[in-house]
């Protein structure tokens, strides 16, 4: 039984290329049908084991487990229960939580990414967003890859500046940027300043300085999609280690400074032919795919209902 997407952004394909990875955009109300509340997220939560390094809380820094955790010992097992008056506590003083791959536990979560995985053609994974009082915990910095920031409940402040560097990969993270000196306060040009409500979402391409807050006391609760594609820097490394080395032109030594050029000439073609063929880009991606893997959960809601009828 195919599902009705609970996400329209209003883009054709050919549109969604336009902005992709290319500038920032609005879309209000895309999330349709919503109705989660606090105690919807607080079920999920608790799904979600206290220890497994999905949870994440930051006050200032990020705190460690002993801060909002306690370990009981129940018939001879060790569990761990979390603090609730810490943590209420820490929240009225700015506190905020992070769950990563909030996908894997959330009916919610799964079906946001995966209606904009179907958007983007690419892989999509999400990390919840809880923060309380003008709370401004990551302060301005740039994701590695473009984000949907989808808002759930309540509000939240977004600030976008222009990308000091363009598309960076994964290790080239805006905190080395900013120990070179760039100050994102003096040295950025904002683009969008707007208040994201219920339904609304924004996108934010990989490398465009960002920065969150909350509304007024308000909370707010928002997930986070991160877009994984396929980059020809990372596709290209993969084939030079995993590929090159079965290649005896590859191997070889070079002969002499004279014929250095040379060498490196025939090499190239070898490489880029290696590159370009079917069977090395599929295994790639299933290689890569396998690292993005989302759990099933089971909608018996699409199904158990099916060609029910009720006995007289």
């Amino acid at each position: 039984m195919s599902r009705k997407p609970i996400i329209d952004l209003k883009l054709g394909e050919s549109d969604f290329r336009e902005i992709f990875e290319k500038k920032v955009a609005f879309f209000e109300g895309a999330l349709h049908g919503l109705n989660y509340e606090w105690s919807d997220f607080s079920r999920d939560f608790h799904g979600i084991n206290p220890v497994g390094g999905e949870v994440r809380f930051f006050q200032s820094e990020r705190l460690s487990p002993p801060d909002y955790l306690v370990a009981i010992e129940e018939n001879q097992n060790v569990i761990h229960e979390y603090k609730v008056e810490e943590i209420e506590e820490r929240f009225r003083q700015g506190a905020s939580l992070v769950v990563n791959r909030f996908d894997r536990y959330s009916v919610l979560g799964s079906r946001v990414c995966s209606d904009l995985a179907q958007i983007s053609k690419n892989i999509v994974l999400g990390n919840a967003y809880v923060s309380k009082g003008r709370s401004r915990t990551f302060g301005s910095h740039w994701d590695r890859h473009c984000v949907f920031a989808v808002q759930v409940i309540g509000k939240k402040r977004w600030k976008v500046y222009r990308p000091t560097m363009e598309l960076p990969l994964y290790n080239q993270p805006s905190t080395l940027h900013k120990s070179n000196g760039v100050d994102p306060d003096e040295k950025l040009e904002l683009v969008v300043d707007r208040v994201l409500s219920p339904g609304d979402i924004l996108y934010v391409p990989r490398g465009w300085w960002h920065e969150t807050e909350t509304v007024g006391a308000e909370p707010s609760m928002h997930i986070s999609c991160g877009v994984h594609t396929l980059r020809l820097h990372d596709y290209l490394r993969w084939v030079l280690m995993s590929k090159a080395d079965q290649k005896i032109e590859l191997r070889r030594s070079v002969s002499s400074p004279e014929e250095f050029g040379k060498q490196i000439n025939f090499a190239l073609k070898v490489f880029a032919e290696e590159c370009a063929k079917d069977e090395n880009h599929q295994q790639y991606s299933l290689e890569r795919e396998s690292l993005y893997k989302r759990n099933k959960l089971v909608h018996f809601e699409n199904f158990i209902s099916e060609n029910f009828r009720a006995e007289e």
